[in-house]
């Protein structure tokens, strides 16, 4: 199926004014809701759901969100929210048309191997939660292929280049996504963790990479395998001509000992050099000739 049969799928239903829940089986699982033909809900297994966008936007912690999710009747959880001012229910609307477009592009995503999805309609099944969107099949079409429209994988690090250029302008939604990336957290687990919706998360690194201010480096390139073979130890042809050290010595004695000027010190003795005496003899007649 290709990215425009879901979308088409979804329009005829719209048409027909259908409610319940499209499903979609594949590499990305998911379900697009309809009532009377408008769209009031998705959701999908491989973007940031309504629960972890609060929660990582640190709204409120997982406890609070399950203990509501207890309290609320099936299809007033939205209000419950607003209720107990968890959320504004502007925000809320906006939050959920923002998580609704995130599902769709990714139940719309073709396969890397190019299978297809399989898709099955259920009929007047309902949402686990209040909604009150009414988005359009055309505006659905064109958003979906504008996201699908991205250049940089879901798994790239983002990395910073310079955010204290003269030059930089960001964007209010492209300032925080700016503010957690550390060149190691992918783009898709910057969204999840941070509850961003997770196209607007590529659009905003996007952004930022034309502004000069990100990079996704290529993935760095495999270490080459380490050698089995231990290294020769090199041939010494004669050992005299280097460098020795004795034993509980703190110095290198690098003068070859066969020279007559110098004497290897005994087994145990002083590491200092042994004046041969008729070297003495010489620099005291030396010194008397001076005089």
């Amino acid at each position: 199926m290709e990215v425009s049969a879901v979308i088409d799928e979804l329009g005829e239903l719209a048409r027909e004014g259908a409610s319940g829940a499209l499903k979609v089986e594949g590499r990305q699982r998911g379900t697009v809701y309809l009532d009377g033909g408008r769209f009031i809900f998705a959701e999908s297994t491989g973007v940031p759901d309504l629960a972890s966008r609060l929660i990582g936007a640190r709204r409120l912690s997982a406890e609070h969100w399950n203990a509501l999710r207890t309290e609320g009747r099936p299809g007033e959880f939205g209000v419950l929210l607003v209720e107990r001012g968890v959320i504004e229910e502007q925000e809320l609307k906006d939050v959920l048309r923002s998580a609704f477009l995130d599902a769709l592009t990714a139940l719309t995503t073709p396969a890397a191997d190019g299978e297809a999805p399989e898709t099955r309609f259920a009929p007047l099944q309902r949402p686990w939660i209040s909604a009150a969107l009414d988005l359009e099949p055309d505006f659905l079409r064109d958003e979906v292929v504008r996201r699908s429209d991205h250049e940089f994988s879901l798994d790239a690090c983002p990395r910073l280049i310079d955010l204290n250029s003269p030059w930089g302008v960001v964007e209010r939604c492209q300032w925080a996504v700016a503010c957690r990336i550390d060149g190691a957290t992918t783009l898709r687990d910057l969204a999840w963790r941070n509850g961003f919706s997770l196209y607007e998360t590529v659009e905003s690194v996007q952004g930022l990479v034309r502004a000069g201010l990100c990079t996704l480096p290529s993935p760095a390139a495999p270490e080459p395998e380490a050698a089995t073979a231990e290294l020769a130890a090199p041939v010494v042809e004669d050992d005299a001509l280097l460098p020795r050290r004795r034993p509980g010595t703190t110095v290198w004695d690098r003068t070859p000992v066969e020279t007559g000027l110098t004497r290897a010190a005994p087994e145990g003795g002083s590491r200092f050099t042994i004046p041969d005496n008729d070297l003495l003899k010489r620099l005291i007649q030396e010194l008397r000739e001076m005089d």
